[in-house]
């Protein structure tokens, strides 16, 4: 909460600042500058400066969140999947033809899907597996 009321207080200041520098003009702000004894051209390289670091800060923040959204998705990429290779044969064979009916990607063209052995099979379904591409449905 407190964060919230700082956050708006700044938010209230700097269109305050801004209005105040948008209603006058450049003459008149070289002239005060010079009246509180300073350098308007140091002034002016002073506040670019500020607006870089705000800048840079920004970006970087968008970096980090990259980097944060990037880790985690490697990170669920290293999760083994959740959908389970079954042991027997039988439903391994029923698993197999499903993926090939229902991944329009995968294609068994030419093959003679009853001739496939069963370690082929499995090889396959853990390739399916590796690449997300199981159906998680059932057969």
């Amino acid at each position: 909460m407190a964060d919230a009321n700082r956050d708006e207080q700044q938010r209230r200041l700097f269109d305050a600042l801004g209005e105040s520098i948008d209603d006058t003009s450049a003459d008149d702000l070289r002239d005060e500058i010079r009246a509180e004894g300073r350098d308007p051209d140091g002034a002016i390289a002073g506040v670019r400066a500020v607006f870089g670091r705000i800048q840079k800060k920004h970006r970087q923040a968008k970096l980090a969140e990259a980097r944060t959204t990037y880790a985690a998705t490697i990170e669920s990429l290293k999760q083994p999947r959740s959908r389970r290779i079954p042991a027997d044969p039988a439903k391994q064979r029923a698993l197999f033809l499903h993926a090939i009916q229902t991944q329009p990607q995968l294609t068994a063209r030419f093959r003679d899907l009853e001739a496939i052995s069963p370690e082929e099979i499995v090889q396959i379904l853990e390739q399916l597996q590796a690449l997300d591409l199981l159906p998680d449905e059932e057969p």
